[in-house]
């Protein structure tokens, strides 16, 4: 249930990102974070690979807190459920 929650919540979004103007760089950050987070859904992974995870899911969402709160509300989402999976 939980790897469902997190692809629900990287498909939502993607979905958010088509629809608000982002700069590449932005846009660039949240592929990769996706990108690390995919293959890891059904595997367990190390401590650093983890934090950096999570690391990244906060950065991302402390970036789109006032311009984007619809994607910071996905990213928050995003970290309390990797949080629940132990990511």
């Amino acid at each position: 249930m939980t790897n469902q929650k997190i692809e629900q919540l990287l498909t939502k979004l993607a979905n958010e990102v088509e629809k608000v103007q982002l700069d590449e760089v932005t846009i660039r950050r949240i592929r990769e974070f996706e990108n690390q987070v995919e293959p890891y859904l059904g595997a367990k992974i190390d401590t650093n690979t983890k934090h950096t995870l999570i690391d990244q899911a906060k950065q991302l969402e402390i970036e789109f807190a006032q311009r984007h709160p619809v994607a910071e509300g996905i990213l928050r989402e995003l970290v309390d459920t990797l949080g629940k999976m132990g990511i």
